[in-house]
């Protein structure tokens, strides 16, 4: 079932028991992707995170800034896109990032079966979240302050994350 989210102030936090908070900590080779429809793009517009913006951990963007480019950040490091591997308004489609420790393949996948993906290389390491740091969220991050940002606008469905496998 897909969760709508209204770009201002909704978002799922993801703490749900005892290893909870570390069970998302960035690990080679990880996936991670979800089915979204994006209402509005043009600003940050987060799918998933873990950790805090510009500080630690990871997150998957349909928009970074000001375009509509399916996005993965290393918070704290790096920040990945393609300008080949955008998202449109108005319609669902498949986004998501396949991290090795050299290399970060961005992909979308709209239907009927239309694949668009680029290879992006980045050997960078993550900066795993430390003792304290914020719980994995949907439809937001987590700012450099420890405040909610990055509010997606549009529907989120069957978010996957898979570390070290």
């Amino acid at each position: 079932m897909a969760r709508d989210f209204d770009g201002t102030n909704d978002s799922i936090d993801l703490a749900a028991g005892p290893g909870s908070i570390t069970v998302l900590d960035p690990a080679f080779p990880m996936t991670v992707g979800a089915w979204v429809y994006p209402d509005t793009t043009g600003a940050a517009q987060c799918v998933i995170a873990r950790g805090r913006g510009g500080v630690s951990g990871w997150g998957l963007f349909w928009t970074n800034s000001s375009d509509a480019r399916v996005t993965f950040v290393k918070f704290g490091v790096v920040v990945i896109s393609s300008a080949s591997v955008t998202v449109s308004t108005g319609q669902w489609q498949f986004i998501g990032a396949s991290v090795t420790s050299t290399n970060v393949r961005l992909l979308k996948l709209t239907l009927p079966e239309t694949l668009t993906a680029a290879d992006v290389a980045n050997s960078q390491a993550f900066i795993t979240p430390g003792a304290g740091a914020p719980e994995s969220k949907i439809g937001a991050d987590d700012n450099s302050t420890g405040v909610d940002a990055d509010f997606a606008n549009g529907r989120i469905a069957n978010v996957s994350v898979l570390i070290g496998v």
